[in-house]
């Protein structure tokens, strides 16, 4: 449990090191403004160090009790303004890729009106997106940083297992590298599946949005045709609207920049063209239930009206439905990946015969849909 200091929650976390995470004004868990490793000897058990913390009346007196006390360290790039590049466009502009839509939804009208409304939000968004990339391209003074590179990232510490077991925190992540990692190893796969796709981070700094990347890209055998699909674990609390709303802003900058990919002052020589874009949501059948499906079938007939006035916008299609994990619930999926074992650890999933399976079933199952209108199942 975290522990308020002044205005301030500070979480404690206690493995082979501890660290003392000091979360920033927001006061949301996973963003931090000070980070604090602290190395054994100095460590002291969780609830002796809960009490500790209880006992100070600033984050000042905290922070200097860590670093002259214990010895700690502190890791900004644990920080949400640890090592990020500098900002590239004016001060105190709001770049559009990161803000919500204009229009209100009211799942329970939705008309012709609301989706003429959304489309004509797509479009403005769209123009914007391009704008402020534009402007960012021209002014651009950070690296390129990986942006527009396909990856596999799947690795998944003992101590990140350990972690999610007992907190049953950070599942999404925990999902996205699995599914990306069993997938991978399909004999049979017609699919390249990639995640954690770079589209543009570190463009606007400090101004907001400095993580933008694609939670998972599912890659045809037709080299340019891509499905672009926004993950939600167990627990999310994120909106339908939003969750639609964050693919999309994504997807644009996806084919804006793919369109400047030979640019030399942004170095993205190697950015995968794209000539189709399919968007989905996926997400566990307790996400939310029929008006998130309701959110997606308007996003789905707002991108039909669009394309027909933006040919960018043509090459994109909305799938109307959430596509929904069913049947492993997390407490199934927590233990079918790492189930503890008396001397040895956590065994994995590739430890016992028929879970790589169940998860390729799992996939499946939620694409079915998919695959059949595509006259592929």
């Amino acid at each position: 449990m975290p522990v308020r200091i002044a205005d301030r929650l500070v979480y404690v976390n206690t493995q082979d090191t501890q660290t003392v995470e000091i979360c920033t004004a927001q006061n949301v868990q996973g963003q931090y403004e000070k980070y604090y490793r602290i190395l054994p000897p100095r460590t002291l058990p969780q609830p002796t160090m809960e009490r500790r913390l209880q006992g100070f009346q600033s984050i000042a007196d905290l922070e200097k009790w860590l670093v002259d006390g214990l010895e700690a360290r502190r890791e900004s790039k644990h920080e949400v303004d640890g090592e990020q590049p500098q900002p590239v466009l004016p001060s105190g502009h709001l770049p559009y890729l990161f803000l919500g839509a204009d229009y209100p939804l009211d799942v329970r009208l939705v008309t012709d009106k609301t989706r003429e409304a959304l489309a004509e939000n797509l479009l403005n968004c769209y123009a914007k997106i391009k704008d402020n990339l534009r402007t960012a391209i021209e002014r651009e003074t950070v690296r390129p940083g990986g942006r527009g590179q396909l990856r596999q990232v799947t690795d998944l510490s003992l101590a990140r297992i350990r972690a999610n077991v007992s907190k049953g925190h950070d599942w999404e992540l925990t999902l996205e590298r699995t599914i990306v990692e069993t997938q991978k190893h399909r004999s049979n796969r017609r699919y390249e599946w990639w995640n954690q796709f770079n589209v543009a981070s570190g463009i606007y700094g400090s101004h907001g949005g400095t993580r933008v990347a694609i939670d998972l890209i599912r890659q045809s055998h037709f080299a340019r045709h891509f499905d672009l699909i926004e993950l939600k674990a167990w627990g999310a609390g994120d909106d339908p609207y939003d969750a639609a709303w964050e693919i999309v802003r994504y997807c644009f900058a996806f084919i804006i920049l793919g369109k400047e990919r030979e640019d030399p002052c942004y170095g993205h020589l190697n950015w995968p063209p794209l000539e189709k874009a399919n968007l989905f949501v996926l997400a566990p059948d307790t996400w939310h239930g029929q008006d998130a499906d309701d959110v997606m079938q308007l996003f789905h007939d707002a991108f039909r009206v669009g394309g027909i006035r933006e040919p960018a916008l043509s090459c994109c299609a909305f799938w109307p439905r959430v596509l929904r994990l069913t049947g492993i619930s997390v407490r199934e999926f927590r233990n079918m990946l790492y189930s503890p074992k008396p001397r040895n650890g956590y065994s994995n999933l590739y430890q016992v015969e028929g879970r790589i399976e169940r998860i390729h079933k799992w996939i499946d199952d939620a694409f079915r849909d998919v695959e059949r209108e595509r006259g592929g199942g």
